[in-house]
């Protein structure tokens, strides 16, 4: 459900002039931020982690930055719709590697899920007989797909390893922020912004949080419980 705004949060701030890259940065600073304030106040001991678990946590923060910019580039070039049905490619591409790094077993029921998906999405989104066709576009989403199952699959190897899920998050999304920035032009995301504080920064809160801060911390509360595949 969360998730699902994604789209709602760019076609409200794309008229304002931002590029897919810079509600990237967006989302990453803001959780990052949130984020950080959060373990500070209620948690502290999740800043003790060893060299092994950053260098984790890191490549999933880098797989979110490739999921979001990749996604959002998507429908900058294409269509909401061809973007989200590009995307959730990523659960073939997560039993894929679940089957084949994680021991996790691939049976019948999960390969008429992963079918009945992929024909929900195209049904529900409308991509059937509406779907404006680029290859730029097509490309993007097939990358969010890939960046998106990347970062199932080191998440579920930091809840493997009893890693803290807050600490995951966390690191996460304070090294997405930190990537995203340099490739955004944050001092126009701030020209941009003071023209209009009051309609604009409601909406970049509401892209970190809603988008990413509660969504991510959800997904890897889930994964500690249940399979990526499954999840």
């Amino acid at each position: 459900v969360l998730w699902g705004t994604s789209g709602i949060f760019f076609n409200l701030l794309k008229p304002f002039g931002f590029s897919p890259l810079q509600m990237t940065a967006m989302r990453g600073v803001v959780s990052g931020i949130v984020m950080f304030l959060y373990a500070l106040i209620c948690n502290r001991a999740v800043f003790k982690i060893s060299l092994k678990e950053f260098i984790t946590f890191a490549c999933s923060g880098g797989s979110v930055f490739g999921t979001a910019s990749c996604y959002y580039a998507a429908i900058d070039a294409s269509s909401v719709s061809t973007a989200v049905i590009l995307m959730y490619t990523a659960p073939v591409f997560v039993m894929a590697y679940s089957v084949a790094f994680l021991g996790e077993k691939l049976n019948l029921p999960k390969i008429v899920a992963v079918i009945l998906m992929i024909i929900g999405c195209a049904l529900v989104s409308g991509i059937i007989g509406g779907m404006k066709m680029s290859i730029l576009g097509v490309a993007l989403g097939l990358a969010s797909g890939l960046a998106y199952s990347a970062y199932n699959i080191f998440t579920k190897i930091e809840m493997m390893h009893k890693s803290s899920s807050l600490s995951a998050t966390l690191y996460c999304f304070m090294v997405m922020g930190a990537v995203s920035l340099m490739f955004s032009n944050p001092s126009q995301i701030v020209e941009i912004t003071s023209k209009n504080p009051q309609g604009i920064l409601p909406l970049i809160i509401g892209i970190g949080v809603c988008t990413c801060v509660l969504p991510y911390m959800f997904y890897t509360l889930a994964l500690k419980d249940i399979p990526a595949g499954t999840a």
